[in-house]
């Protein structure tokens, strides 16, 4: 009843004849209802470990995918800040240097008007002027130059930059790829070293059960002996009753020859049928116990074959397992041959990019050097210009000074 109980919780019946069934076919099928059940939890189980483990990938990937967009964008937000930095900056030269130009304009003005006045008066002075503007002219022109080889080179230092920039961020997806496939491998490696400690514990237990197997093949060969016995001793009992049979007939035979038998030979008769019946009674009984034996043997039988039988099917996973573990070893040197070639070609990689960073920076380093130079060669034309600007202030300083004496030497005379 039990067991019929536990095949109505597996098959979710509510009802279950186990009177038409025997014992052992009630065991069977509960152990392939409860095998059933458990390739059917274990095919569940796989379905919700794969989707949970596509989910987790899924999930990694968008975070991974965030992550580089909010790099991305945290470049971009730096780029744009420099670069508004640098056009506040800008703007405030241009501010001061149109205040710069605004003064320069009203003081053109007011010499030109000067300048017309005194050209009139003082033509030498006009040459003079002339001269001060050619060289501010040239001045003027070297400074454009100048301004031009500086924003090439500007330009070109911008390029570099942005080149090692994009070699930097290569070499970084290439060590994040090598990390990536170094933690893949430990994993396997892993796995595999954890399926082959539960293949050892399995082989193991295998072993133990083949051992159990072997003294059962003996008790089998005890029981198979016991067999030969009680088949002796059921045809010793029935030649026994064909004698008992043969005797009773004789003594119906003797009896209705002689009306009336000797009592000696009647006692004796009675006294060895006795006996008869007595050993009969004892090998009834001795059968009686082998045909117990037996079928506790072969209910012992049953259950060895049932056990053998589980073992077969273990050792078929057994097997499968090793067919799967060779295959996962197969693959694990696959991906380590490959990962070895990935290696290479990163290393060989970054012996390119490290010769072309090397000449970058020596590159980039000359380019400063230079641009340094060019600042200083700047600076010490501007103070020859402010020079030049100065002296030719002082000399239409002297030149007005030297008109407005004049003009009032000419009003005194007057």
């Amino acid at each position: 009843m039990l067991i019929a109980e536990q095949i109505n919780q597996i098959q979710g019946s509510t009802y279950f004849e186990s009177e038409n069934h025997q014992l052992c076919d009630l065991i069977n099928m509960f152990v392939r209802l409860a095998i059933d059940k458990e390739e059917d939890l274990k095919t569940i189980n796989r379905r919700l470990i794969r989707n949970v483990e596509d989910k987790n990938q899924q999930l990694l990937k968008e975070i991974n995918d965030h992550k580089k967009w909010q790099k991305h964008l945290e470049n971009e937000n730096a780029k744009l800040n420099s670069e508004f930095e640098h056009k506040k900056q800008i703007q405030k030269i241009l501010i001061s240097k149109e205040v710069k130009h605004k003064k320069l304009k009203e003081d053109f003005s007011q010499m030109q008007l000067m300048c017309d006045e005194l050209n009139k008066k003082y033509p030498y002075l006009i040459k003079s002027l002339n001269e001060h503007r050619q060289l501010l002219t040239k001045s003027s022109m070297k400074r454009f130059d100048n301004d031009n080889l500086i924003k090439t080179l500007q330009s070109n230092l911008i390029e570099q930059t942005n080149k090692l920039e994009l070699v930097t961020a290569k070499y970084n997806k290439e060590k994040e790829k090598c990390q990536e496939n170094q933690t893949f491998t430990q994993q396997m490696m892993d796995e595999f070293t954890s399926c082959l400690n539960k293949k050892e514990i399995n082989i193991a237990l295998v072993q133990n059960e083949c051992n159990d197997l072997k003294h059962q093949i003996k008790a089998e060969d005890c029981i198979e002996n016991l067999k030969r016995e009680v088949i002796t001793l059921k045809t010793n009992n029935k030649t026994i009753k064909e004698i008992l049979k043969a005797q009773s007939k004789q003594q119906q035979q003797h009896r209705a020859m002689s009306q009336s038998p000797s009592l000696i030979s009647d006692n004796e008769l009675k006294q060895q049928m006795d006996i008869l019946l007595d050993n009969i009674s004892n090998w009834q009984n001795s059968i009686v116990g082998y045909e117990k034996v037996l079928y506790n043997m072969q209910n012992a039988n049953q259950q060895q074959s049932k056990i053998r039988n589980y073992c077969i099917a273990k050792n078929k996973h057994l097997k499968d397992i090793e067919y799967k573990a060779t295959v996962t070893e197969s693959l694990i040197q696959e991906k380590e041959v490959i990962l070895f070639q990935h290696q290479n070609e990163i290393e060989d990689i970054k012996e390119k990019y490290d010769s072309k960073i090397a000449r970058m920076a020596g590159t980039e380093v000359n380019l400063r050097n230079e641009i340094r130079d060019l600042k200083k060669c700047l600076e010490e034309k501007s103070l020859d210009i402010m020079m030049a600007e100065k002296i030719a202030s002082l000399q239409v300083r002297e030149s007005l000074a030297t008109v407005k004496k004049y003009l009032y030497n000419v009003q005194v005379s007057r």
